[in-house]
This record gives C-alpha cells, structure tokens and sequence, in this order.
C-alpha cells in the first residue's frame, strides 16, 4: 500500500535532510554519459526526487562549474568534492512565487532564511510594491534605511535595481514584479482620482520598460493605497501593455475574454470570517 505524504512533511523532511540542487529535466535520462568521469562535485548516494511526478530514485550526480552535467551511477567517477547523500534527499530547489524581500536581498544577499529552507528562486514585487521606479530623491522612508543600514539607493528603474544586486551578489535566482502602488505613486503621487491621459501614458511607458529590462509582470494589492483608488479600466489597460493580468476569479473570465491575458491570483483571509467581503485579493500580473 502506497503512504501519503502531506506537503508540510514533505518541507520538513527535506529541510532537515534534504541536499537541494537544480535538476533539469532531461537530465533524468542521462543516466550515464560516458565522456564524462571527472566533476568539480558529486553528489552520491542521494534519493532523488525531481518534481516530474514519478518515484524517488536512488542517484549519483556529476556537477562541473554550476552545471549539473550527469545524473546516474557514478561509481568509476572522480572528483575534486565528493558529498554522501546516503539517506538524504536531493531535489530541485523551491521557488517562492510570493516574496517580499526586495530591499532584504541587498542588506544580506546571501539570504540564509530561504537557503536554509531549500528556496532557491523567489518572485519579489508583490502586492503592488517593488523596488522601482523610484526618484533619485530619497523619501523619507529611504533615508531612514540609508542612515540605519547603510543602503544606498543608486537607481531609479529595474535595470539599476539588477546592477545594483549583481554587484553585491545573491545567493538565490531572483526575478521581480513591478509594483502598480509603486508605479502610481511615482506618476501621481497619492492622489484619489483617474490618471489623466498623459499619465496613463507615462505610466504606460514605465510598464513596457520594465518589461523589457526583465520584470515577470505587474502586481496589484487593491486593499492598499494608492491601489485602492484604481478601478477595473485603469487595471485593463495597464495590463494591455504585456497582455498579463492577476485578478478576482469571476473578473478573470471577463479579462481572459478581452484581452487573452494567462493568469493566476492569490486570496488571503484577514479575519476568520467566511465572508468573501473578508477576504483580502492580491492581484499579482506574472
């Protein structure tokens, strides 16, 4: 008889014993690949799991630089490190699609509190706040972080948020949202009523250029400001710039049908309330 196992097992035991490591797909396959003997490590001895679905499987892996190059017997390989992984589990690393370490990332870039978890890829820029754009004149809340912290905040778009974070070093991949409270602040401030149409086009602009240097999306947090004051049209047609939107699951329909957008969306309660009125809706385009 087959035993279940439930996801916080499942985390638990491979936090504490667990050996995380990205494992492509088609490397499964490989079992052996003879023109290859020497790695900079293997891994041996592991139980494999590697997110297709199928069974654990009792593996050896050959890495070289941060490449996995062989999963299989690697009984005749040699290497430079050899790490036993008898009895511990080796899977890919997990992504954390909802994370909120946009400016903690460039305080301590070796993010131990996810790397002791076994994430190593997260999504950051959720709820309607990024890191961009922003103003080379420092808001109050950045001088704060600048003379408690010593951040400074050299950019003002993505492509010098990823600068900035590839000088420091990161010890995770990380991929980011743009903010749509960020964005509306940064074009109109707090201000309670529709863009002008100058505005949205700037705003517009922004958007496509974030998406170019690498922004996975926009995100929406409606239950806070500047957010609040958004409604559905303005949403549309911010998202019409990359087609992509994160919405209310009976709005979802609608957009699907207009604009063709993929999607996925996030509910969280904040009471214990069985009313939908309690629940809170992140809206999150990726």
């Amino acid at each position: 008889m087959k035993k279940s196992i439930s996801r916080r097992h499942f985390i638990k035991s491979t936090a504490k014993a667990g050996i995380f490591a990205g494992i492509p797909a088609r490397l499964r396959y490989r079992r052996t690949l003879s023109s290859l003997n020497n790695f900079d490590l293997l891994i041996k001895n592991g139980l494999v799991l590697d997110g297709l679905n199928s069974n654990p499987h009792k593996s050896d892996l050959g890495i070289i630089g941060d490449r996995i190059k062989v999963v299989g017997n690697l009984d005749s390989a040699t290497s430079r490190s050899i790490v036993d992984a008898e009895d511990k589990i080796v899977s890919p690393g997990f992504v954390d699609i909802h994370s909120h370490t946009d400016l903690e990332l460039l305080i301590n870039s070796k993010a131990e509190s996810k790397i002791r978890q076994g994430i190593t890829t997260e999504l950051s820029g959720n709820c309607g706040f990024s890191t961009f754009p922003r103003k080379k004149i420092l808001s109050p809340f950045e001088k704060g972080l600048k003379e408690k912290l010593n951040l400074d905040f050299n950019w003002t778009d993505l492509e010098g948020y990823h600068s900035t974070m590839e000088k420091r070093g990161l010890a995770i991949n990380h991929a980011t949202l743009i903010g749509q409270g960020t964005l509306r602040n940064y074009v109109m401030g707090n201000a309670r009523r529709a863009p002008t149409a100058k505005e949205m086009d700037t705003m517009k602009k922004i958007v496509a250029e974030a998406m170019e240097q690498g922004a996975f999306g926009l995100s929406n947090g409606l239950e806070n400001a500047p957010e609040r004051f958004s409604n559905w049209a303005f949403i549309l047609t911010l998202s019409g710039t990359f087609k992509q939107l994160f919405t209310f699951v009976m709005f979802i329909v609608i957009i699907f049908w207009i604009t063709g957008a993929g999607s996925v969306f996030t509910l969280r309660k904040k009471d214990g309330s069985r009313s939908l009125k309690k629940w809170i809706i992140n809206e999150d385009i990726k």
